[in-house]
């Protein structure tokens, strides 16, 4: 009698000691601006408390990764009470963790124990595997203007430019954009050589006399800036630069020959503010450039993300 009085009273405290597993309900996925609501619902007995993390599969629940994502916050770690739960996942903030198209989460109890208990229980790898509804990139994109690969790592631009006024020149505009900011180099160029063989000012003086012109002009166009890109958001992407400038403007005389006008030809500092417009893999920009800190000039192009 005493032997089963013993045994009974040993069942009872391990019964108080050891608390029973939590229950998770299937978790539900929702967009919310850049971030990705996860709810659920937690079931546990009073005195418990469990540690809950967030997974993540890019290949729609076959495979999660092996890691919890790191970048969330809400009900989350430590939670001691039951009821509605909500995990908010901070995407942008994420590194390489968005790798996929059919994206579905994983909430999983990594131990539990007993508060209340003077001995503690702790059970490792305790998973509820629950997926929730993919939240596929296409609905992100809808929302940002962007696919959300884009945003999680740097990408590479390169862009064409056209000088649009006053003159028309070329070139091309190459850069590093990451998370918070980037990086560019662009060069602008007419490609002509005003090859000219004196200078003379533009009231037509040369040296102690005038010159007589057969209307023939030409300018000689060259720039090279670089700079910082700053992203706000997923789409705008202001950017500013300074470099060197270039402009010369000649005229041709009787004689043939050409006269670089030296009061009306620019070499020096040139200032550059732009703006880039993206949207997924491709874009469109502009600037404004004080050649000089004298002539203002304008250009536009495409851009191409990679």
């Amino acid at each position: 009698m005493k032997r089963f009085l013993l045994l009974l009273s040993f069942l009872l405290s391990s019964t108080a000691i050891w608390a029973q597993k939590p229950v998770l309900s299937t978790p539900v996925a929702k967009q919310s601006d850049t971030d990705i609501i996860v709810e659920y619902t937690l079931q546990m007995e009073p005195g418990v408390s469990c540690d809950i993390a967030l997974y993540l599969s890019c290949d729609g629940g076959r495979s999660y990764s092996k890691k919890a994502l790191k970048q969330v916050s809400g009900d989350v770690g430590t939670v001691g009470q039951s009821g509605p739960k909500s995990i908010v996942w901070h995407v942008v903030d994420e590194e390489d963790a968005l790798t996929g198209n059919n994206l579905v989460f994983k909430v999983n109890v990594e131990r539990y124990w007993n508060t209340g208990a003077s001995a503690s229980r702790v059970e490792e790898g305790s998973e509820q595997k629950k997926t929730a509804p993919a939240v596929k990139p296409e609905k992100k994109a809808k929302l940002s203007g962007q696919k959300p690969a884009a945003q999680k790592k740097s990408s590479i631009m390169i862009a064409p430019v056209a000088g649009v006024y006053p003159d028309i020149s070329y070139g091309i505009m190459a850069g590093w954009i990451g998370g918070k900011t980037g990086v560019y180099g662009k060069f602008r160029s007419n490609f002509i050589n005003t090859g000219s063989n004196y200078d003379c000012t533009s009231d037509g003086m040369a040296g102690s006399g005038y010159i007589w012109t057969t209307g023939e002009s030409k300018v000689a166009f060259m720039s090279f800036t670089a700079g910082a890109i700053f992203p706000l958001g997923r789409t705008i992407y202001p950017y500013f630069g300074f470099g060197y400038a270039n402009r010369e403007l000649a005229w041709q005389d009787t004689s043939k020959n050409w006269a670089r006008v030296s009061d009306a030809s620019i070499s020096g500092i040139g200032l550059e503010a732009g703006l880039i417009l993206r949207f997924g893999n491709f874009g469109i920009h502009s600037s404004v450039n004080l050649a000089g800190f004298k002539k203002l000039d304008a250009d536009a192009g495409l851009a191409l993300f990679f």
